[in-house]
């Protein structure tokens, strides 16, 4: 914290300009866009607009992370099983995410019978 303190203070005149500008637009886009229209998404909208800004303008703005260049190509292929010795291990994490959204999909279920009263019900024993 103290250290975090000093490091911000010994640097904060290293800051790129445009990324302090598009970071402010972004923090200010994010608290506006909700108090106009609050069905639209505001997070998409600043950092569409960030990205777009930084393209358009050209600015010396560099992102977070190095983007994959290696990736190959997607291509469309019939999917193939794994091999017969990955299948046990296989095993034990299909049935815990199997177990894990059966969970959330009834106690979804029953959070929703009882946030909203209705005539309809969930039966807890089909799926």
């Amino acid at each position: 914290t103290v250290e975090v303190v000093q490091a911000v203070g010994a640097n904060i005149f290293k800051i790129n300009p445009a990324a302090f500008a598009l970071t402010i637009g972004v923090i200010g886009t994010m608290h506006v866009i909700p108090k106009i229209h609050p069905k639209i998404p505001s997070a998409l909208v600043a950092v569409g607009g960030a990205t777009a800004t930084t393209k358009l303008l050209g600015l010396s703005a560099t992102s977070i992370g190095a983007l994959p260049s290696g990736l190959s190509a997607f291509t469309l292929s019939m999917p193939t099983l794994p091999p017969v010795e990955s299948l046990p291990a296989l095993g034990g994490t299909i049935l815990l995410i199997y177990a894990m959204t059966s969970a959330e999909t009834l106690l979804s279920c029953t959070a929703l019978d009882r946030l909203r009263p209705t005539s309809y019900k969930h039966n807890p024993d089909q799926e």
